[in-house]
């Protein structure tokens, strides 16, 4: 019921937006696909196969750039990511990820934002706004489960002297966009982001988060403390950053602690269009699930096939390295089926485009 309600405001903020002056009307879509081949190497087997990893689909209105609405539709598997069955074999559905209603204003120096629906989570979208190698991995904030990429409730952002300063408070269920409520506890939320350098040439973001929070009908803790910077420049496309996170209480179990590590590094290095790759995750647990963690090491070729404006059509060619450690996972001495070898092939496409 709350779902339904969220999407129906957001629709009906949207309406208002199709009936207003056109010429106050701003109306954009985007979206973005990433598919691909896998060639898995481990002691047991090898194995291959076609994947599609994402495909999402985004329409936002706004009208005099005050207030409007966006909607986010992406393309999952029924079945979860340690299940090989869901619904009907596990096909893949399609399914709401974002749906809010936003208001945004100027005042001088001063920006105020604020959304509500089933928003964006806040310090994975700072890292988006960096990372730009979403079509191979996934930030390891999200890879990794302590973070979903949103939430139902609600978020304000103060922003001061154009967006160099933000400070950011969500208030959510805590149990992701794919559940309802199964406690009376919130997640709250708080994020603090800077950008010491913004030129023609160069960018520098950090971001800081806290969370704190519950999931489950057990109310389980599920909290987390995370960190991030990145560093882009225009010349030669150069992105690399550093994310960290530690999460007090983890995979609904309240004792269980984790820390999780994600450094990238990547760049042109011909013609703008084709380009190298590499990033280290790994996850340590210092609870007692002794023996718990995960080091993958991936290296990668890309080559840009189409730039036009805002659009981008990439393949990628990489090769990762998963060793994980023998309680690593949801079953105690089963972490061993995770280590492997992988050849990948990835194609990726995304596109923003404004109708006006």
């Amino acid at each position: 019921m709350i779902k339904k309600f969220l999407i129906i405001t957001v629709f009906s903020c949207l309406t208002a937006c199709l009936y207003a002056n056109e010429q106050n009307l701003k109306l954009s879509s985007e979206g973005y696909i990433d598919a691909g081949f896998d060639y898995h190497i481990t002691d047991e087997k090898n194995t291959n196969e076609f994947f599609l990893k994402r495909a999402e689909l985004s329409f936002k209105a706004s009208y005099l750039s005050y207030f409007g609405g966006k909607i986010t539709f992406e393309a999952v598997r029924s079945g979860t990511a340690a299940s090989n069955s869901g619904i009907d074999g596990n096909s893949i559905l399609l399914r709401v990820k974002n749906a809010y209603g936003f208001l945004n204003k100027d005042f001088s120096f001063v920006n105020i934002e604020a959304k509500a629906g089933i928003i964006p989570e806040p310090y994975i979208a700072s890292i988006e706004s960096i990372y730009e190698y979403d079509g191979l991995k996934k930030s390891f904030a999200e890879k990794s489960e302590i973070y979903v990429t949103s939430d139902a409730g609600v978020s304000a952002a103060v922003s001061f002297f154009d967006k160099r300063i933000s400070l950011t408070l969500m208030l959510s269920n805590g149990e992701g966009y794919n559940e309802i409520e199964r406690n009376n506890g919130k997640n709250l939320s708080l994020m603090i982001s800077s950008i010491p350098l913004k030129t023609e040439n160069n960018l520098i973001m950090l971001s800081g988060n806290y969370r704190n929070g519950s999931i489950g009908f057990d109310s389980a803790k599920n909290s987390a403390f995370s960190g991030m910077i990145g560093w882009k420049m225009r010349t030669y496309n150069i992105n690399t950053g550093i994310e960290y996170s530690m999460a007090d209480g983890f995979g609904g179990i309240s004792e269980r602690k984790i820390h999780a590590l994600g450094i990238w590094a990547g760049g042109d290095i011909w013609k703008d269009c084709i380009g190298i790759f590499s990033r280290y995750d790994s996850i340590l647990d210092d609870s007692a699930w002794h023996n718990a963690g995960m080091k993958e090491i991936t290296a990668a070729f890309y080559v840009d096939i189409m730039k036009i404006e805002e659009s981008i059509l990439r393949l990628y060619l990489s090769y990762s390295k998963i060793d994980a450690e023998e309680n690593y996972g949801t079953l105690p001495g089963g972490g061993n089926i995770f280590d492997e070898d992988r050849i990948s092939v990835n194609l990726s496409f995304g596109f923003d485009y404004k109708f006006n």
